[in-house]
C-alpha cells in the first residue's frame, strides 16, 4: 500500500510542476472585410500565476496574397511588417513584464491590397521565456470580399473608432499610418491631433468635415512647425462630434 501511494504521488508531480501559467485567447479567429481595408483580429494574453510573466510572441509565418502584409501589436504598440516577434517585456518600447493576474491586449492588423482580393492564415505562438515548452499556438485568418462593398455601403449607421497606427514604434525615416471610421449618416467635424507627454499640441493632422466611412492619415514625425518631433511617446487623439479616442505611438531616432 505504501508502495502504491509513493508511486501515485511520482506520477502527480510532472502536472504540478508544469501548471499552466499564462493564457493566450481570442473572442474570434476569422474575419471578412474589403479590398483595401485594415482587417483586426483581437487576443489576450493573461497572467495565471503570482509571479510576473515574461513571453514571446512570434508569428510563426506569414504567406499572403500578393500586397498583403500584417503587423504584431503589443496593446496600442504595433511593429513594423518586418518584425516577426516581440517580447515582454520589451525595454525598448517601455513595455514591462506581465504583473501577477493581469492581462494584455494582443492585435494582428492585415493590411489588405484594393486590387488583390484574398484570404491568409497566420500562426500565432505565445511561449513563456522562462519554459519555452510551454506555449500557445492561435491560428488567425483574415479574409477580403469584394462582394461586401454594396452591403457595407448601405450599412448604416457605422461605429466610430480610433485604430492602432502602424508601424508603431516608428522613426522620422518612414511615417506612421492612423486608420480611423466615422460613424453615423452625415458628416461630422472632425480633428486628429498629436500631442506629448505634458499634453501640449505637437501637430494638428486633420480639421474637416468627414462623412460616414474609414480613413488613413500619415504623420513623418514632424510637429506644427515642420520640424522633427523629439523621439518619445506621443498620443493621437481623435474628435468627432461627440466621440473621442486616444491612443499611444511611440517615435524613436
Amino acid at each position: 500500500m505504501m508502495t502504491n501511494k509513493l508511486t501515485l504521488l511520482l506520477g502527480l508531480l510532472p502536472l504540478a510542476l508544469s501548471a499552466q501559467t499564462f493564457m493566450f485567447t481570442a473572442d474570434t479567429l476569422t474575419r471578412t472585410g474589403l479590398p483595401g481595408e485594415l482587417i483586426v483580429l483581437d487576443g489576450t494574453i493573461k497572467n495565471l500565476s503570482a509571479q510576473p510573466l515574461q513571453v514571446r510572441v512570434q508569428r510563426m509565418q506569414n504567406n499572403l496574397p500578393q500586397a498583403w502584409s500584417t503587423s504584431l501589436c503589443s496593446a496600442d504598440l504595433c511593429y513594423p511588417p518586418n518584425v516577426d516577434a516581440y517580447t515582454i517585456p520589451d525595454t525598448v518600447s517601455g513595455i514591462p513584464a506581465l504583473a501577477p493576474h493581469d492581462s494584455t491586449a494582443f492585435h494582428l492588423n492585415f493590411n489588405t491590397a484594393p486590387a488583390t482580393p484574398g484570404r491568409a492564415s497566420v500562426p500565432v505562438r505565445v511561449e513563456n521565456l522562462q519554459n519555452p515548452d510551454e506555449f500557445v499556438v492561435l491560428t488567425f485568418t483574415a479574409s477580403t470580399d469584394p462582394s461586401l462593398v454594396q452591403e457595407e455601403s448601405s450599412k448604416r449607421p457605422r461605429a466610430f473608432h480610433l485604430y492602432a497606427n502602424h508601424p508603431n514604434p516608428f522613426a522620422h525615416a518612414q511615417c506612421t499610418v492612423i486608420a480611423f471610421e466615422i460613424g453615423g449618416t452625415r458628416s461630422v467635424p472632425t480633428q486628429i491631433q498629436v500631442s506629448n507627454l505634458l499634453g501640449q499640441e505637437v501637430a494638428t493632422l486633420l480639421r474637416r468635415q468627414l462623412g460616414p466611412g474609414r480613413y488613413e492619415i500619415l504623420w513623418e514625425g514632424r510637429d506644427r512647425f515642420g520640424n522633427n518631433a523629439p523621439p518619445g511617446i506621443y498620443f493621437y487623439t481623435l474628435h468627432a462630434a461627440t466621440y473621442r479616442a486616444t491612443r499611444k505611438l511611440v517615435l524613436v531616432r
